[in-house]
């Protein structure tokens, strides 16, 4: 088990100690997650081969990915295996593939985290137009998009 997820299984022991009418609140108090050791983000986990990166860390090589589309980025598990990534676009729209040693599984584009207004817009139309989407929310998510805002929920 990892470091990251054995400080993961002491917090929620710690918080299961607590009223769930009060855990919410406990996690939010400032110091919780540092007094704890624990990381405070979410771990993706992709595919039968078990794959999982801390979110910041596979967002990031994205984001580097679609800054420059001509290298391939290669982000580190967290059990220290090496994933090469590589973007490629089929049928006009962009594919994430991802080699681990000799496997290699695809994954959708997340064009929506590229550094890029351009390439976010893009892909917000093509899909709009494919669902036939046209309405002021719709509006909305295009200008967040364009202006590289995310809106945040609670």
């Amino acid at each position: 088990m990892t470091e990251s997820k054995q400080k993961r299984l002491k917090a929620v022991a710690a918080l299961l100690n607590f009223h769930e009418a009060l855990r919410e609140d406990i996690v939010d108090l400032p110091g919780f997650k540092q007094t704890l050791d624990i990381p405070s983000e979410a771990e993706l986990t992709f595919g039968a081969l078990g794959l999982a990166f801390l979110r910041s860390t596979f967002f990031n090589a994205l984001r580097e990915l679609y800054a420059d589309r001509s290298h391939v980025r290669t982000v580190v598990a967290e059990d220290g295996r090496s994933c090469g990534l590589a973007l490629r676009v089929d049928d006009d729209r962009t594919i994430v593939a991802c080699k681990v040693g000799t496997e290699t599984f695809e994954l959708p584009g997340f064009t929506m985290v590229s550094p890029k207004a351009s390439d976010r817009l893009a892909e917000f139309d093509r899909i709009a137009e494919r669902d036939f989407v046209h309405d002021a929310s719709a509006n909305m998510w295009r200008q967040r998009l364009e202006d590289g805002r995310c809106p945040t929920r609670r």
